[in-house]
């Protein structure tokens, strides 16, 4: 096969001379309009999926400045710089907020950084001496509150958190499978509300829970509105006729006045024991969680 001519080889190697110039050049142009743009430059930071956390607080932490080009924060590994996402930041605020169980912090092109977080859910308030460790559903520890803040979620009582444990961390083995115990029994008791919805949430009656056994759950019930009832509970066989028949002894009103001593539905019979107190392990414990 003949060999190109030297004027053809010229004509080609000028020809790719000019692609390559071209490509260049329009890429210089996009490097020019991505820097110098308005469309690329931060003017807002959009966060969704926040409840406890406050936008405040979130946009705070990010140090994420109005101003700034969008491409500026994005950092982390390869696929964040294809994706433009803030690798760094979304690190941070998962290390300083335990409340955070994912977050996405992206350029999002024009003006705006988007932050989409999803929250873990508050499910056990542990009282302690001067306030509430706030724990989810996994025994993690989301917050400290004080005491003088209304909970939102049950209240437990009797559960001995070491000083030393900070939120992020998780409860001990044992602080676990007391926690376990409890959601258990909740749960049950929201089984029990759903059966019964017109007569009143049993569970919004209960001002604590006191976990001590696999087979004894206390529980300190709102009867009426000056009265309150210790009631003992086996979680591990037939909580749905008991919390049935709770709940609908409360609903006639006829344990008012019943003073100090617990009511004991773990029997065959149901019956107020008026010489009867929490054990005194779980008393100690709780009135370590004392004001």
């Amino acid at each position: 096969m003949p060999n190109p001519t030297p004027a053809k080889h010229h004509k080609k190697q000028k020809h790719k001379g000019m692609i390559a110039f071209l490509i260049i050049l329009i890429l210089g142009l996009l490097v020019i309009l991505v820097a110098l743009l308005p469309q690329f430059y931060i003017r807002r930071v959009e966060i969704k999926g926040n409840k406890v956390l406050t936008d405040r607080e979130i946009a705070d932490r990010t140090g994420i400045e109005e101003g700034k080009h969008l491409f500026y924060y994005v950092s982390g590994s390869a696929k964040d710089y294809l994706t433009l996402r803030y690798g760094k930041i979304e690190d941070d605020l998962l290390l300083a907020y335990p409340y955070i169980e994912d977050i996405k912090v992206t350029a999002d092109i024009p003006y705006q950084v988007s932050i989409e977080l999803k929250e873990r859910q508050e499910a056990l308030f542990i009282e302690a001496k001067d306030a509430y460790i706030i724990v989810d559903k996994n025994g993690l520890i989301l917050k400290k509150d004080p005491k003088s803040l209304e909970a939102r979620a049950p209240v437990v009582r009797g559960i001995i958190v070491p000083d030393d444990k900070i939120p992020g961390q998780s409860l001990s083995e044992d602080n676990f499978r007391q926690v376990e115990r409890v959601l258990d029994t909740i749960e049950q008791i929201k089984t029990q509300d759903s059966v019964e919805v017109r007569a009143g949430d049993l569970l919004d009656q209960i001002h604590y829970f006191f976990p001590y056994s696999a087979g004894s759950m206390y529980l300190e019930v709102q009867v009426n509105e000056k009265d309150k009832v210790l009631v003992k509970l086996d979680p591990t066989r037939g909580m749905r006729d008991k919390l049935a028949w709770l709940k609908n002894a409360l609903k006639q009103d006829v344990l008012g006045g019943l003073g100090d001593g617990i009511l004991d539905l773990t029997g065959t019979n149901n019956v107020f024991k008026p010489d009867m107190v929490l054990p005194e392990p779980l008393a100690k414990k709780a009135e370590k969680g004392e004001p």
